[in-house]
Parts: structure tokens; C-alpha cells; sequence
């Protein structure tokens, strides 16, 4: 939390950046809520790693009175606490903008880019959950592999592991063909409905729960046995 907060403000001005640069390039608000979320979760799950080896705190802590379960459930708390934040804050800016470009006058093509008709705020929120579920897809595969080789040897896992996340889906989809393109887009169908949107919610959730739960214990086992 002390290394969030002191990496806030230049967090705060890329995120601006980068949310600039993504309404002029896709002229959408929700588009540009997604790269931000995506550059603070990268920034904010890299970060707490480097931090442990650069400044000693990994060996450190392991002479306070603080077990190695602990730790690790300390640092699944604390990056799950600010990647749910870092989630939110854009999509709580983009609806403020849309909101305030929707009360007062603005020129043509700005105000129907940042508009509430072009950009509902359930699609923001709904954005910056995705984002959220994400990055706790991404903690739960990559802590794991920092506790139990330290940041120098699994750095280069993180890119990685985001990778996978991302295609996964989309090679599931490919090697499946028409047939799962089709019953992707009735189950997307189906989302889009109340009765839908509240079953997927509670399966996300479910999932997320249940992902982290297995990593958290996979992170706790390994680090218990590493050698500092």
C-alpha cells in the first residue's frame, strides 16, 4: 500500500495519457476506460515484485514476527484491494465526463464522442469490472511464480501469463470453429438479459473466488519451502 501511494501521481498522469490518447485515437469513452485499467493493473502487480527485491524488503520482513502465510495472504489482500481501485477510478472519471459533457454544450464531434448515448454508464462500470476480473485473473497466475523464484527469474512470466490470459478465449474459439462462435454469441445473447447478466456476475464471481483461493494456497506452499 506505502509503494501505491507513492507511486500514485505518476499513475494519476499516465492515466490521463493514456485515457487522452485513446479517446482521440477509438473516439469512446469505454474503449479508453479498458487501457487505462489495463496500464494501472500492469504497473500496480509488476511494481509490488520489483519493490521486494530492490529495496531488501523480501529478506527483511522475514526477520519480523510476521509468518510466510501471512506475507502472502498480506499481498493478495493489498494488490486485490488496489486493482479493485485502479479498476474503478477510470471508469468513475470516464461516467463523471460523460455526465458533465451530456449538461453542457460542447462542439459537435466532442460532445457525441464523450456523450451518455455513446457511452452508457453500465458499459463504463461493466468496462471496469472486466478490467478488475483481469487483473485478478493475472495476480493469480503470476504470484505464485514470484514467490517461489523471486522477481529476477519470473519477471519475464508476467507479460507472459497476461498473454495467455487474453488469447486463451480466443484460441478456445478458433480451434472449436462456426459451433463455438455460435454458442458464444447465444450465451452473449443471453448476458445481455437481466436473468443473463445476473447468472454471469455470479458465475465471474464465483470463478474469481475460487481461482484466487487455489492460487493463494499453490503461493503459500511455495513460499513456505523457498530458501532466502
Amino acid at each position: 500500500m506505502t509503494l501505491c501511494r507513492s507511486s500514485l501521481k505518476s499513475l494519476i498522469w499516465s492515466g490521463v495519457f493514456t485515457m487522452v490518447l485513446w479517446i482521440i485515437l477509438f473516439r469512446s469513452l469505454v474503449v479508453s476506460v479498458s487501457a487505462v485499467a489495463f496500464v494501472f493493473l500492469v504497473t500496480i502487480i509488476s511494481s509490488a515484485a520489483t519493490n521486494d527485491e530492490k529495496t531488501g524488503w523480501s529478506a527483511y520482513r522475514m526477520t519480523l514476527p510476521v509468518s510466510r502465510r501471512d506475507v502472502v495472504l498480506g499481498r493478495y489482500a493489498a494488490l486485490l484491494l488496489m486493482s479493485l481501485l485502479l479498476a474503478l477510478v477510470p471508469s468513475a472519471l470516464a461516467a463523471l465526463i460523460a455526465v458533465v459533457s451530456s449538461t453542457i454544450p460542447l462542439p459537435g464531434p466532442l460532445a457525441d464522442v464523450l456523450s451518455l448515448d455513446k457511452n452508457p454508464l453500465i458499459a463504463l462500470f461493466a468496462v471496469g469490472g472486466v478490467c478488475f476480473a483481469f487483473g485478478t485473473v493475472t495476480i493469480s497466475v503470476s504470484l505464485p511464480a514470484f514467490f517461489k523464484f523471486g522477481l529476477s527469474k519470473a519477471a519475464m512470466l508476467l507479460p507472459v501469463a497476461m498473454i495467455l490470459v487474453l488469447a486463451t478465449p480466443f484460441l478456445i474459439v478458433s480451434v472449436a470453429g462456426g459451433e463455438a462462435m455460435d454458442a458464444l454469441s447465444g450465451a452473449l445473447a443471453f448476458v445481455m438479459t437481466p436473468d443473463g447478466a445476473k447468472l454471469a456476475i455470479a458465475g465471474a464471481a464465483a470463478f474469481v473466488i475460487i481461482l484466487l483461493a487455489m492460487s493463494a494456497l499453490v503461493s503459500i506452499r511455495v513460499y513456505e519451502r523457498r530458501e532466502l
